[in-house]
């Protein structure tokens, strides 16, 4: 855990796979807070459509360089 602009924030998060009883861990190696995320990101399509995924992930990349 570390605190992050006063928000405690995991640095890592372990999830087990009960199926297969595996491990699988996720390190956050960068974390950005106050990023705009607009509402068209947060819907079924960006799940589905990768050229609209790529263009609204590009948008946030730009708001962390």
């Amino acid at each position: 855990m570390e605190l992050v602009n006063g928000t405690w924030m995991a640095r890592s998060l372990t999830m087990m796979n009960l199926v297969s009883n595996r491990l699988s861990n996720m390190a956050f190696l960068e974390i950005h807070t106050d990023i705009a995320v607009e509402d068209e990101f947060l819907t079924t399509r960006t799940l589905t459509d990768v050229a609209f995924r790529e263009t609204e992930l590009e948008k946030l990349r730009q708001q962390v360089d």
